[in-house]
């Protein structure tokens, strides 16, 4: 229904640019009629377009269509790269970035000695969160985070009870100790990053994450984030966080202007999508 019902809207019309985004539900011959109405088609896909780590990730639809845009649009350089080598095709990388807008409610009650986990339930992540058994985790997600942890009290307990958005979330990153931020296992082996990467130190927060090549690129080690391989390295790494007040200030701020100095922001990355796509017009 959804590829019949955009095929009939397009009638008529004619467009410079058709930007889609990852195109799970577009079948490939509905792809092939969208070139009818446009200069040029491009795909934007914030996951891996032929390499499926979990559900909902990518499907047929997906890889089966790579071959038929103009253009590809990838988060990660990495992934540009097999685009080109492996497809031949015109690709190029806009990673993630964070919201600039102004932060529009009063700050976020947490307190400073706190660690933050914001994200959806999964498995690994709670097997990961459970082994740390860090006291001063506070977990911010979805219901499940509470009824898939019933037998674990310790989890249990440091569930927040909700999700965070918006500006409570940006708040809540600047004002906490620092943002833990658990990678899935695509970005690891992809060494990559997710938006959580330029969230946190772009509202003012302490980054907390695993060590990739990309993150390292984007902000440097122990001076604008810190990094971890394992639990054991990443208990350290808090120990010593919680003893040194001064440097995750210092370390919140470098961060913070890393950010903006290197126009990490959406509105950047708008820009930059802007100037790629005129390029091929």
């Amino acid at each position: 229904t959804i590829n019949e019902q955009l095929i009939r809207f397009m009638k008529g019309k004619k467009y410079d640019i058709i930007l889609i985004f990852k195109g799970l539900t577009l079948f490939p011959d509905t792809i092939r009629q969208l070139k009818e109405f446009t200069s040029l088609i491009c795909c934007y896909n914030p996951d891996h377009p032929f390499k499926f780590f979990s559900e909902g990730s990518g499907n047929a639809n997906i890889s089966e269509s790579i071959s038929l845009y103009d253009l590809h649009i990838s988060y990660s350089a990495n992934i540009t790269k097999q685009l080109k080598e492996i497809y031949h095709a015109e690709a190029f990388t806009i990673p993630f970035g964070y919201d600039d807008s102004p932060v529009n409610i009063p700050p976020f009650t947490v307190a400073l000695n706190t660690i933050l986990f914001v994200g959806a339930y999964d498995p690994e992540r709670a097997y990961f969160l459970k082994k740390l058994s860090e006291p001063a985790l506070a977990i911010y997600g979805d219901k499940k985070w509470h009824t898939r942890t019933y037998l674990n009290k310790a989890l249990q307990d440091q569930y927040a009870g909700r999700p965070l958005y918006g500006d409570e979330y940006k708040s809540a990153a600047k004002g906490s100790m620092g943002v833990l931020n658990l990678l899935r296992r695509q970005n690891i082996v992809e060494g990559s990053h997710n938006m959580r990467t330029f969230e946190v130190p772009g509202y003012g927060g302490l980054l907390i994450a695993n060590r990739t090549a990309e993150q390292q690129f984007f902000f440097e080690e122990d001076k604008e984030a810190v990094y971890f391989n394992s639990i054991e390295e990443l208990k350290d790494r808090i120990r010593f966080l919680k003893t040194h007040d001064h440097l995750i200030d210092k370390i919140k701020a470098a961060a913070y202007l890393r950010s903006v100095r290197s126009g990490y922001s959406y509105t950047s990355r708008s820009g930059q999508l802007y100037l790629q796509i005129k390029k091929y017009l």
